[in-house]
């Protein structure tokens, strides 16, 4: 989360200046970090984009960040034994059942 603050003041205006473009000072990369070719095509890149572009893609690179972090579940056991439960197979041929004269209305 750090970085992501530091990153942010780094394209932030400064107080001085209303141009946002001439505040913008990328931050340092840990000094024992090798950064990629593409990481540091990217870096060189950063300044031709808006702000709001930076924004954008700051916000973007967080969710995706998120979504790596965050272990998804896997549901597929769950799924397995939902469906050879008795009372769901029940519950489900009943609403089969409640919907079957509306299968015929051309909405299905």
């Amino acid at each position: 989360m750090e970085s992501l603050t530091v990153a942010f003041k780094a394209i932030a205006p400064s107080p001085k200046t209303s141009d946002h473009k001439s505040a913008i000072i990328p931050p340092n990369p840990n000094p024992t970090m090798n950064l990629s070719p593409t990481a540091r095509e990217i870096q060189a890149k950063l300044s031709q984009l808006s702000l709001s572009e930076q924004t954008w893609l700051m916000e973007y690179l967080a969710q995706q960040i998120r979504q790596t972090l965050t272990p998804q579940p896997d549901w597929t056991d769950d799924l397995t034994v939902m469906a050879a439960d008795p009372q769901i197979q029940a519950e489900l041929a009943a609403i089969d059942a409640e919907f079957a004269p509306t299968e015929m209305d051309g909405l299905a």
